[in-house]
């Protein structure tokens, strides 16, 4: 997140955010600002995210599984931020990780700033059995038999995800705030000016049943704009 504060005025643009912390980051710190300029990924109610611990448990429970049945668990994350989570909630229940080349960079650059993620490997050629193998989305397959592609994002609260996203199962573990969360950063933040982005437009509307002073920032008057 960014505060920029001149004096006389405050204001916190947040990015992406979660509140709860994960296996790699801290939980985000929110301090009170005069304007927010909040990004609302998941502004809708349907995307009232699972529990961390439910998700978790079905992502390992999942893999052992796979494994088991003598198949290969693929999970597709974006190379900076999920990849290194997932990795570390493998690697710390016993499962032998490879990255694929992309997200092994970055996971690197964790590990020099002193982020541990386990033991894990670069992935080279076709993985051999008993591994799981953390890509990239969409990434062309393996070149192996009994390739299980498993997707971990918040849109996996959607029943269709995985058709969208062209894999075999769709697990909601998400890297942004979900809808009732979104709500409270908006109240702890407590601003007297809200601008809503990268969202759907109905957030706004929500926030405004709710009370809040909020306006979408795409479509923000002159006026509005210049208190930026």
């Amino acid at each position: 997140m960014l505060l920029a504060e001149d004096g006389d005025q405050s204001l916190l643009y947040t990015g992406d955010f979660k509140l709860e912390e994960s296996a790699t980051c801290e939980r985000a710190e929110l301090p009170r600002a005069g304007l927010l300029v909040i990004e609302s990924t998941f502004g809708d109610p349907r995307y009232r995210l699972p529990s961390r611990a439910q998700v978790i448990g079905q992502l390992l429970a999942l893999v052992s599984r796979t494994l088991r049945d003598r198949g290969t668990p693929v999970i597709e994350a974006y190379p900076l931020g999920k990849s290194q989570e997932v990795t570390r909630l493998l690697t710390d229940e016993g499962f032998s990780v490879l990255q694929h080349r992309s997200a092994y960079a970055l996971s690197r650059v964790y590990e020099a700033c002193g982020t541990s993620l386990g033991p894990y490997a670069l992935l080279q050629g076709p993985p051999t059995p008993g591994h799981v193998v953390v890509v990239p989305p969409r990434t062309p397959g393996l070149d192996m038999e009994r390739e299980v592609r498993i997707a971990v994002t918040g849109w996996a609260v959607d029943p269709r995800a995985k058709y969208r996203l062209g894999v075999d199962h769709a697990i909601p573990l998400s890297d942004h705030a979900g809808y009732d969360d979104l709500f409270e950063a908006v109240r702890r933040v407590q601003a007297e000016k809200i601008f809503c982005t990268h969202g759907p437009g109905t957030f706004v509307d929500r926030l405004r049943a709710e009370g809040f002073n909020a306006y979408p920032l795409d479509r923000c008057s002159d006026v509005q704009r210049r208190l930026f």
